[in-house]
């Protein structure tokens, strides 16, 4: 697709995929594969029936990003593997370089929630003292340290209700500027 033409029911189908990723992590704590799977498809095929082969490359590129940009988030823990796949399908609407501007507002939005947390909510507090219990027993212990940094079910973040609001915004700035 040509830089800075963004195609209105491409849009539409990513403010409505966003919509139902963030609801549905909000409601139920996480996100279908399904819905995943089928948001990247519908992304991929949009791409390249109104762009062509270069649509297709701009909604893979996407897809990629947002895989190399998460990943090693995910592998310590730090995002469930549905944000994962939801990013991802995300970045397939959006494209490269939305979507690095929308994971970034993102994932300031979520350190803006999670810093009210700390502050606010007693659980969150104590998992914070159990953070740095967790370090600094792993920098005294004899050996490699060993970290368990992934957060139980009870107290997980969905991520995908500010991933989506810092995506949806980047997409409304992209349209409207």
């Amino acid at each position: 697709m040509e830089a800075g033409v963004f195609h209105p029911v491409i849009a539409a189908a990513a403010f409505s995929f966003m919509t139902l990723g963030a609801t549905a992590a909000f409601r139920f704590g996480s996100i279908s594969n399904r819905l995943n799977m089928w948001g990247l498809i519908a992304a991929l095929w949009l791409h390249y029936v109104l762009g062509g082969s270069d649509g297709l490359i701009c909604g893979l590129g996407g897809c990629l990003m947002a895989l190399a940009l998460l990943l090693p988030a995910y592998a310590v823990g730090l995002f469930a593997g549905g944000d994962l796949k939801f990013a991802a399908a995300t970045g397939a609407f959006v494209g490269w370089r939305l979507l690095c501007v929308g994971l970034a507002g993102g994932l300031f939005l979520g350190l803006l929630c999670g810093l009210g947390l700390l502050l606010f909510h007693g659980p969150a507090v104590g998992s914070c003292r159990r953070l740095v219990a967790e370090l600094s027993s792993a920098l005294t212990a004899d050996g490699p340290p060993r970290l368990h940094l992934v957060p139980s079910r009870l107290h997980a973040f969905p991520y995908a209700v500010v991933l989506a609001l810092g995506l949806s915004g980047a997409l409304a700035a992209e349209l409207l500027l």
